[in-house]
């Protein structure tokens, strides 16, 4: 359960919450785990080290948010606004982030696994060294996105939109890319083994 001092300081906005945050930098790990946060606006708060593990985010506002290292696992984030958000090395394990805007995100080397992203808004973020497996991007914007190096394991791109993304060095293991489009993807030395291609178009 979450740490009810930590909640009640973010109760008080996000001023009060970053001032808190800057009089406490030895705290690695401010705990709000399991509570609800839906439509909440979070809006450039420092939530850098944060466990939100199952704790409910849809539809919250997350843009400008520093979140480098936060555990969301199995946190709920449909519909979330997380664009331009700094992701990197977040854990993403059992989130639903269906329908969310992450346009612009930085989430080089984060970890996805059982992660729901159908429907979401990817556009010109960055994926590089990203590693998942059984992660669902069905119906998700891409255009632009930039995963290159990204590790993925039986991955559903089905009907995805990958038009001028960067796959360059990718390693994908059975993905599914089912009426997804290509156009313009960087494939050049993209590792691909068992792909399901029906469909697809721009290659």
């Amino acid at each position: 359960m979450a740490n009810q001092e930590h909640v009640d300081l973010l109760k008080q906005g996000v001023p009060a919450w970053n001032a808190w945050r800057e009089q406490n930098l030895s705290l690695d790990t401010p705990d709000l785990r399991e509570i609800n946060l839906a439509g909440a606006d979070l809006t450039n708060a420092n939530l850098a080290g944060v466990w939100f593990s199952g704790t409910n985010l849809s539809s919250a506002r997350l843009a400008g948010a520093k979140l480098r290292a936060t555990d969301f696992t199995g946190a709920k984030l449909a519909g979330a606004h997380l664009e331009g958000a700094d992701l990197p090395g977040v854990s993403l394990k059992r989130a639903n982030l269906s329908g969310a805007n992450l346009e612009g995100a930085d989430l080089h080397e984060t970890r996805f696994e059982h992660t729901d992203l159908s429907h979401v808004n990817l556009k010109g973020a960055n994926l590089s060294g990203a590693m998942g497996e059984f992660v669902v991007l069905t119906h998700a914007d891409l255009t632009s996105a930039n995963l290159e190096g990204a590790n993925f394991k039986l991955v559903d791109f089905t009907s995805a939109n990958l038009t001028h993304a960067n796959l360059a060095d990718a390693d994908l293991y059975a993905p599914n890319f089912t009426h997804a489009d290509l156009t313009g993807a960087n494939l050049s030395r993209t590792h691909i083994i068992n792909a399901i291609t029906k469909g697809i178009k721009g290659l």
